[in-house]
This record gives structure tokens, C-alpha cells and sequence, in this order.
């Protein structure tokens, strides 16, 4: 690969939002390929899906919540990670889930 090819690399995955910082280095040899998520045209990166926390193969299903992105395998665990997601902030604002009751008080 050309050095002009790494750099145009580099700076795409810098440009990617929450990127802090990006690095290069020449592997002489793999031990395991491990599944790769697409992160852009000229990017991948092993990336573990947020709900089940398997590997993330091709693109992931991104979700952004409270400003952060959280990156899922499949819709399946996009819908499940929503789901956790809205009870854990209604429970922390004291709200139920539309459509739940709210859990019994234990004294």
C-alpha cells in the first residue's frame, strides 16, 4: 500500500465522528482475522454490537442516544438495546415505560 493510500485512510477514520486518535502499523502476520465492521468507505474496525456484544459483521445498525452512537449487529438488537435503554431512563427520571407499569415498591 502507498503511503499517499494510508494517509487518505488515516484521515478518513480521523474525520469519523468520536474518533480521538488513529494509528498505523505494518502487521507481519495475523494470528485471527476477526470480523470487521464497515465504518466507512475506507474504514473497518472489529467493533462488538452493544447489546449482545458479538461481533459486528459489515455495517453496523447505528443508534445515537444522548449524543453518543452505539453501534448494533441487527435489528433485533437494535430493538433490544431500545428497549433497555428507554426503562433505564424512565426508571432514572421516575417515569414509566409507555405501555408498562411500573415495577412494584419493595420496602
Amino acid at each position: 500500500m502507498a503511503p499517499q493510500e494510508v494517509d487518505r485512510i488515516l484521515e478518513s477514520v480521523a474525520a469519523i465522528h468520536d474518533v480521538i486518535e488513529a494509528e498505523d502499523y505494518v502487521a507481519v502476520r495475523t494470528v485471527k482475522e476477526d470480523p470487521r465492521a464497515l465504518l466507512s468507505d475506507h474504514a473497518s474496525a472489529n467493533v462488538a454490537c452493544s447489546e449482545c456484544h458479538g461481533p459486528i459483521k459489515g455495517e453496523p445498525v447505528k443508534v445515537r442516544l444522548d449524543g453518543h452512537y452505539h453501534c448494533l449487529c441487527c435489528r433485533s438488537c437494535e430493538r433490544l438495546y431500545l428497549e433497555k435503554y428507554a426503562a433505564l431512563k424512565a426508571r432514572s427520571s421516575g417515569v414509566a415505560p409507555r405501555g408498562k407499569a411500573p415495577p412494584p415498591r419493595t420496602r
